[in-house]
């Protein structure tokens, strides 16, 4: 039982560094909301954005067939 408990703690961490990643890219969002309100575009900016959008979409495919390949073991 402490693995199973043990894995879900771990593919829970998993999700929180994904929620963490998405709260700096809103973060990120407001600044270049605003840039765009004083007229000025930031290539920097938006190339950090789509970083940040790539690494949300990798970390959170990883967590769920982690989470998928689990589930299938403990059924």
């Amino acid at each position: 039982m402490a693995g199973y408990r043990n894995e879900l703690y771990g593919i829970l961490r998993d999700f929180m560094e994904v929620r963490h990643t998405l709260e700096s890219l809103l973060r990120m969002l407001r600044v270049v909301e605003c840039a765009y309100e004083q007229e000025s575009k930031d290539i920097y900016m938006i190339t950090a954005v789509r970083f940040y959008l790539e690494a949300v979409h990798r970390e959170l495919d990883a967590s769920i067939h982690r989470f998928d390949r689990y589930m299938v073991q403990i059924e």
